[in-house]
């Protein structure tokens, strides 16, 4: 029982490092997103779209070698933001262009945070489990 745990655990685990994430930086009058799959692991090379929300064509390209990609939005409001590697890791952001609001930084770094805690809550719940079925189970003399 155990082995299959450990077999399950180690086939799930890694994908949870490997997301596609998006950073969104405002500097006026351009937004800088990052696209990375991990701190110090820039997605380089990959398809953005930016749309102001049904008023416009998106605004198409490709990030950089350290995964950034500068757009300058044709209008206030909410913009849709669409990164996508192709290979199956697609990452979507709203971002609310306010000109007259003062600058910040958004970042997913809660969500990752969020992420983690909810799979280390999984990990410890199917160990408990575990070892609380073995604890339960009569012993057996051969």
């Amino acid at each position: 029982m155990i082995r299959h745990v450990a077999i399950l655990l180690a086939t799930c685990l890694p994908g949870f490092g490997h997301e596609l994430a998006v950073d969104v930086e405002m500097a006026r009058p351009a937004v800088l997103l990052r696209a990375s799959y991990g701190p110090g692991e820039p997605a380089a090379h990959v398809t953005v779209a930016a749309s102001a929300t049904a008023r416009s064509a998106p605004i198409k390209g490709e990030t950089d070698e350290s995964g950034a990609f500068t757009f300058t939005p044709s209008a206030e409001g909410e913009w849709l933001v669409r990164v996508d590697d192709g290979y199956g890791h697609i990452a979507t952001r709203t971002v609310v262009v306010n000109w007259a609001a003062p600058l910040a930084e958004v970042s997913d770094e809660s969500s990752l945070w969020a992420r983690t805690g909810a799979g280390l809550v999984v990990i410890s719940g199917l160990t408990a489990f575990v070892f609380w079925g073995r604890r339960r189970l009569p012993n057996q003399q051969p």
